[in-house]
């Protein structure tokens, strides 16, 4: 259980724009994410979604996964 994080944007007067992340539950991923979770997360569905509010190798954990699936699903259909 983790807060929600926030997020603030600051536009100058001059246009320029700036923004501050506070990391919250999106930042409390654990550092290794067994390859067998990943794998059942995306099993059977056609697209994966990723996004830039986790951490990077949470994407990379998951990308690998789809990559993986999609490689079973031609696997099966050439076989």
């Amino acid at each position: 259980d983790c807060p929600s994080g926030q997020g603030y944007v600051f536009l100058e007067p001059s246009g320029t724009v700036s923004s501050i992340v506070i990391g919250g539950s999106n930042a409390a991923w654990p550092a290794e994410l067994p390859a067998a979770a990943c794998d059942a997360l995306v099993r059977g569905h056609g697209a994966v979604l990723l996004q830039r509010e986790v951490p990077e190798h949470v994407n990379e954990a998951v990308a690998a996964a789809a990559r993986r699936a999609a490689e079973a699903d031609v696997a099966l259909a050439e076989g």
